[in-house]
């Protein structure tokens, strides 16, 4: 049996216009695998990345790469992330801005496919399977941004979310997106969860009329699946009314 081979991935970064030549020149620098000096590896891919650009905008990086730990010595640090969160990740870290292509959320059947020639020349596409929502991309890279401690992602996913939360206040996907931030945010970490209450109370009407007045974006169900989130809702609307009567 021949051994399993990693695959030597370079970033799929959108095609879109920087404004400044230093980051094009990270740009320019990420797709050159030659002079890399560190290896992040999500299995099964492996991003040839530079210490003097992740360091500087992610404590995670800066601290992991420091002294004499492992991390620092080896020159690879390993991430169990989808690879498609650590792509749009650095491609943050370069550029300061990430794009959610279609086929960074579309089933990446040519990973599935690609030859044993593609992949050891990381001509393949770095995605795995599966899909994701835009706006479930976000929330997970603003989880990603937080654990990793890159400050400027998280402000950037931040304001992702809420652009995607408030074109779709009254769809099917803002029941979801509660569950999600809920799941994948920690307690202490008031970003998104403040964000989402917040948009609640801005949108209530809405939200328990529905598109139709026949079905309810926010469902009674709700409250029982994500307990702290209706415990944080009812504080934040028993405060608000408090307000109003003290007027």
């Amino acid at each position: 049996m021949s051994p399993i081979r990693r695959k030597a991935t370079s970033l799929v970064f959108a095609e879109k216009s920087t404004s400044t030549d230093a980051g094009l020149t990270a740009k320019q620098e990420l797709l050159d695998s030659v002079k890399s000096d560190l290896k992040i590896t999500c299995h099964p891919h492996t991003f040839h990345v530079h210490r003097s650009i992740v360091c500087p905008r992610s404590e995670y990086f800066a601290s992991a790469l420091s002294g004499e730990f492992k991390e620092a010595v080896s020159g690879e640090i390993e991430l169990d992330d989808d690879p498609r969160l650590v792509n749009g990740m650095l491609e943050y870290l370069y550029t300061l801005d990430y794009c959610v292509e279609d086929k960074q959320i579309s089933n990446a059947d040519s990973a599935a496919t690609a030859t044993s020639g593609e992949v050891e020349n990381g001509l393949s596409s770095p995605l795995s399977s599966g899909s994701y929502d835009h706006l479930s991309f976000h929330i997970l890279m603003y989880s990603l941004a937080e654990r990793l401690f890159i400050h400027g992602l998280k402000r950037l996913s931040k304001q992702n979310v809420e652009r995607e939360l408030s074109q779709r206040v009254d769809g099917d996907t803002f029941f979801a997106a509660i569950l999600e931030i809920y799941k994948t945010t920690p307690e202490h970490d008031r970003g998104l969860r403040d964000l989402i209450v917040n948009m609640t109370i801005k949108h209530l009407a809405l939200l328990r009329k529905g598109e139709n007045r026949l079905t309810l974006s926010l469902e009674s169900d709700i409250f029982t699946q994500a307990p702290k989130y209706s415990h944080e809702l009812l504080i934040a609307l028993m405060d608000k009314w408090t307000r109003h009567l003290s007027d």
